[in-house]
Order: structure tokens, then C-alpha cells, then sequence
């Protein structure tokens, strides 16, 4: 996927060909700059973008990097985790969030410090997304009874009662912040909406959930402003 500078004038589009390979479009003289890897790439713009730090790139052998406009390595960069990474990162303010296919969760600082996050009987397939402009992300343990995990920074706010999703589903959490209040949603593939709110006790829904609704769901639903949005097949 392509992703442009975070903020409300980007500079810069960034988007990755044959899977190794990084490139950069410069808005202001058109001009590409690429940089090739061995490996398989995923990208992911730094949501609080600086000058020298405006893009991070994950291998799917666990070597992470922070990039510059230009795709130069920032100080302190690579770091090789030691895990392969399948799942599509996410960011949280400055710090990025890796899964790896270990089920560990890291969480990688500007400065290349790691936060290692063990969750016991965490499935090997999982969905990672995060809330914009803020600290806060979640992540989808798939299973036919899955579960989501709700992090603030590097705490588990529902660890010993995560929410529970009743039957098979796709995709990453979605996350919306509306009132004060944080809300996850995820729709199963048989159309039962579910939505928690972030502080719910017990994992108990909010009113008039779950909803069933017609179709089949094979991707989960977005959230944009106010609403969740869902796209049957």
C-alpha cells in the first residue's frame, strides 16, 4: 500500500514495487528515489513525522528501520528483532507496533529502544490497528471464538477479560474516538456487529449490541468520524 507524509501538507508519497523495494516521490521536483532490500518490505508512515524520521520499514524477517524522506536509515537503525513479521504493523504516535508470528508484540521507540508485550495463548494469526493521533491500539486474536485486546501505550486494559468475538471473523480491530470515549467494533462473518467501548467492564457491549445485520462480512468494518462503516460481499 502507498502512504504519504503524515500532516496536512505532505511532501512526499512512499510505496514499495516487486516487494523489496522502497520508492519516494518528491512533490516539489518530482524526482524518485528508491531503496532496494533482500527481503520482503512493509511500510508504514511515522503518524508524528520529522525531518529524518518520516517513514518506518519492517522486513518479513523482523529487521526494522526508520527512514528519512529521502530513505536514508535514521541513527540507531536497523534493528533485527528475531522474529518474522506477517501482520501489517501499526503506529502509535511516534512508536511503532510489530507483531510477530510468535504472537510477541514490540513496540519500537525513535531512539531504537524496545518494549517486548507477552500475551499467553495469543493465536498465531492476528489483526494489529491502532487509533489515530493517539497512544492507543488493538489487536485481534483470531480463532472461532476470538478475542481483542485493548492497549494503551504498552498496558493491556482488558487483559484478564478481553473482548470475545462470537463466531469467525476478518481483519484488524476498528478504532474510533467520538465524545470522550473510545469504541472498537468488529463485525463477524455471518453480519453480527459487535462494538465495546474501550472501558466497558466485563467486555460487555455497548447498548443495542451485538446487532445482526444482512450479509456476509468478509473484511471488517472502518471507522471514519462518527461512524463505522461495513461492506458485505
Amino acid at each position: 500500500a502507498a502512504v504519504i507524509d503524515s500532516g496536512k501538507n505532505p511532501r512526499h508519497l512512499y510505496w514499495v514495487e516487486n516487494s523489496n523495494t522502497v520508492k519516494a516521490l518528491d512533490f516539489s521536483g518530482m524526482t524518485v528515489t528508491s531503496k532496494e532490500d533482500s527481503d520482503t518490505i512493509q511500510i508504514i508512515a511515522n503518524a508524528r513525522s520529522q525531518k529524518n524520521a518520516a517513514l518506518w520499514s519492517v522486513s518479513s524477517h523482523g529487521l526494522i528501520s526508520l527512514l528519512s524522506p529521502s530513505l536514508e536509515i535514521h541513527e540507531n537503525f536497523p534493528l533485527l528483532i528475531g522474529e518474522n513479521i506477517s501482520e501489517r504493523p501499526c503506529v502509535i504516535g511516534e512508536k511503532l507496533v510489530v507483531l510477530s508470528e510468535n504472537g510477541t508484540i514490540f513496540i519500537v521507540k525513535p531512539d531504537s529502544t524496545i518494549v517486548s508485550i507477552e500475551i499467553p495463548e495469543l493465536s498465531s494469526k492476528n489483526g494489529l490497528a491502532s487509533l489515530p493521533d493517539s497512544d492507543s491500539f488493538a489487536l485481534y486474536s483470531k480463532g472461532f471464538l476470538g478475542k481483542i485486546y485493548y492497549f494503551e501505550g504498552d498496558k493491556c486494559v482488558n487483559l484478564n477479560n478481553p473482548f470475545e468475538i462470537p463466531g469467525i471473523a476478518f481483519g484488524a480491530p476498528a478504532l474510533m474516538k467520538s465524545g470522550g470515549k473510545t469504541y472498537i467494533a468488529f463485525i463477524t462473518q455471518a453480519g453480527e456487529m459487535n462494538i465495546w467501548r474501550s472501558d466497558s467492564k466485563d467486555g460487555e457491549q455497548i447498548d443495542g449490541f451485538p446487532l445482526r445485520v444482512g450479509g456476509v462480512f468478509m473484511t471488517n468494518v472502518v471507522a471514519s468520524e462518527k461512524y463505522f462503516y461495513a461492506l458485505s460481499s
